[in-house]
C-alpha cells in the first residue's frame, strides 16, 4: 500500500513539473512566501483568480489538501492556470468553441496501474452543461471554465486537473452532445428555432424556413439565384475587360480602378483571372514597344538614305556648277581668239571645249539620278510614317471597337440582371431586405449585417426585414 502512494505521488510530481516546472509546486499548494527551489526567489504575491473547490473522499491512502490552505492572498496555482486556459494556443474554428448553453459529454478513462489497459470512469464521465458563467461542473474538480475554448483544450485542462488534485493518469474525450439552436425572425415563413449543424449559412437557414412561398418558387429562386451570380460574374469581367482595353488604347502600363468597381471584380472574379488581364497588358505595352523600336530604327534607316541622297547630290551639283563654268570660260576664250580668222591653235581649244561640253552633259544625267534618289528617299520616308500612323490608327480603332463591344454587352448584361432581381424581388429575395444576425459572445452583443454566405455560430438570432437605415448605422458589415 505504501508503495503504491509513493508511486501515485510521484506521477502527480512528474505531471506537476511538466506542466507548470518545479517553481510552482508551492504556489499550487497556497504557500506563502514559499521559496523556489530552483531559483530560491520568494513568489510573488497576487490576487487569487480562481479557487477550485474539492471533492473530497474519505480514503487513507489520499493525503487533504485543506490544511494548506489560508486566507491570505496567493498567487495563482497550476491549477488554477489549467482552468483558466492560460497558455492555451488554437488555432480552431469560431463554431468549435463552446458557448452558453452546450451540452457537453466529457467521458474519462483511467489508465491501470500495470500500463496494461484503461477502464472508463463513470462516476467521472457525463454531460454537462455550460452555465451562463460559461463553466461546467466537473466531479472530483469542481468548476471549470469553459465558454470559448475548443473541445481540445478543454480536455487537456481536465485531464491535467484530475491528474494534479485527483491523482489520477487519465485520458478525457469531449465532445459536443447537444449545441443551442439558431433562431429565425421577421419576414420568413416558419420563424422559429432550428437545430444548428456544422457549416450552417444564411441561405441554408433561409431556406429551411421557407423564405418564398412555395417549393416551386424555392426551385425558381434558386434557378435565378445561379443565373444571377453568373451575370456579376460575367458583369466583373466586363468591367475589367474595359479598363484593361482604355489602358491599353492610351497607350498606358497600368490600369486603375475606382474602390466600388475594385470591390465589385475582387467579390465576384479569381485573383487568376485579374492577374491574366494585367498580362495582356504587360504583353500588349511590350509589344508595341518592341514596334516603336523598330519602327524608330526604319526610319533612322531612311533617314541615313535621304540624306546620304542630298549629301551626293549636293556633290554631283557642285561638280557640274564648275565644269559649266570651265567650259563657259573655255568658249569665251576661243571666241576672243579667233575673231573671225582662225587660226592654228583653233582646233585644240575645240577639242577641249567639246570635252567639257561631253562632261557637262554627263554630270547632267549624272545630277538627274541624285535628284531622283533623293526624292526617292523622302517618298520612302514620308510612306513609312504614314504606314506607322495608319497602323496605330488602325489598333487604336480595332480597341475602340473592342470597348464599345464591351460597353454593349455590358449594358445587355446590366438589363438581364435589373430583370433578374426583379423577379427574385417578386419571389422575396434578399435584394430590397437586410439579414441581420445577433451574436453573443460572453457580455458582448454584437449585430452584424451579413450576406448569404456567412456561416452561423450556435445560438445566433437572424431577423430577415426591409431595409433600415438606422439599424444599418449601427450594424457592423461582416462577410465570412
Amino acid at each position: 500500500m505504501l508503495s503504491t502512494m509513493l508511486s501515485k505521488a510521484g506521477i502527480g510530481l512528474a505531471a506537476l513539473m511538466v506542466f507548470g516546472g518545479i517553481e510552482t509546486l508551492p504556489s499550487l499548494f497556497g504557500v506563502e512566501g514559499a521559496t523556489s527551489l530552483a531559483t530560491g526567489r520568494v513568489a510573488p504575491e497576487d490576487p487569487t483568480v480562481h479557487q477550485a473547490r474539492h471533492e473530497t473522499e474519505s480514503s487513507d491512502n489520499m493525503v487533504s489538501l485543506a490544511m494548506f490552505k489560508d486566507t491570505e492572498p496567493k498567487s495563482p496555482s497550476l491549477l488554477d492556470r489549467i482552468l483558466s486556459g492560460i497558455g492555451c494556443e488554437s488555432g480552431s474554428d469560431a463554431a468549435d468553441r463552446t458557448v452558453v448553453g452546450d451540452q457537453l459529454t466529457l467521458r474519462v478513462f483511467e489508465h491501470s496501474e500495470s500500463d496494461f489497459g484503461r477502464f472508463e470512469r463513470r462516476d467521472l464521465s457525463g454531460t454537462f452543461a455550460v452555465s451562463s458563467t460559461g463553466e461546467i461542473a466537473v466531479p472530483g474538480i469542481g468548476r471549470v471554465k469553459a465558454f470559448g475554448t475548443p473541445l481540445t483544450c478543454l480536455e487537456n485542462a481536465v485531464r491535467a486537473a484530475l491528474s494534479s488534485e485527483m491523482n489520477l493518469s487519465t485520458t478525457v474525450t469531449a465532445s459536443f452532445a447537444k449545441r443551442p439552436p439558431v433562431l429565425v425572425k421577421g419576414e420568413v415563413i416558419a420563424p422559429g428555432s432550428y437545430e444548428y449543424v456544422p457549416g450552417l449559412t444564411v441561405d441554408t437557414l433561409l431556406a429551411k424556413s421557407g423564405y418564398g412561398s412555395s417549393s416551386s418558387d424555392a426551385a425558381l429562386r434558386r434557378s435565378l439565384d445561379a443565373r444571377r451570380d453568373e451575370l456579376r460574374t460575367l458583369r466583373a469581367g466586363l468591367l475589367l475587360r474595359h479598363k484593361r482595353l482604355s489602358a491599353q488604347r492610351a497607350t498606358e502600363e497600368t490600369f486603375t480602378m475606382t474602390d466600388g468597381t475594385a470591390a465589385v471584380v475582387n467579390r465576384q472574379i479569381e485573383e487568376d483571372r485579374i492577374n491574366s488581364e494585367v498580362a495582356v497588358l504587360e504583353a500588349a505595352s511590350s509589344e508595341r514597344a518592341i514596334r516603336d523600336a523598330r519602327d524608330t530604327a526604319r526610319r533612322a534607316e531612311l533617314q541615313s538614305a535621304l540624306h546620304l541622297a542630298l549629301s551626293r547630290r549636293q556633290m554631283v551639283a557642285a561638280r557640274h556648277e564648275d565644269l559649266k563654268r570651265k567650259r563657259d570660260a573655255l568658249d569665251l576664250e576661243v571666241a576672243k581668239e579667233c575673231r573671225g580668222r582662225c587660226s592654228s591653235s583653233r582646233q585644240f581649244a575645240q577639242l577641249r571645249l567639246d570635252s567639257l561640253n561631253d562632261r557637262v552633259a554627263d554630270l547632267d544625267l549624272v545630277l538627274q539620278d541624285a535628284e531622283t534618289r533623293v526624292i526617292e528617299a523622302r517618298h520612302a520616308l514620308n510612306r513609312h510614317d504614314r504606314t506607322i500612323e495608319l497602323e496605330r490608327a488602325e489598333s487604336s480603332k480595332t480597341l475602340a471597337l473592342d470597348i464599345v463591344e464591351t460597353l454593349v454587352k455590358r449594358n445587355a448584361i446590366d438589363a438581364e440582371l435589373a430583370s433578374v432581381e426583379g423577379q427574385l424581388r417578386a419571389l422575396g429575395d434578399l435584394v430590397g431586405r437586410v439579414v441581420t444576425v445577433k451574436r453573443q459572445n460572453g457580455k458582448d452583443i454584437r449585430i452584424l449585417e451579413s450576406d448569404e454566405t456567412m456561416r452561423l455560430l450556435p445560438g445566433d438570432i437572424v431577423t430577415v426585414g426591409a431595409v433600415d437605415d438606422a439599424a444599418l448605422a449601427s450594424a457592423e458589415r461582416v462577410f465570412k
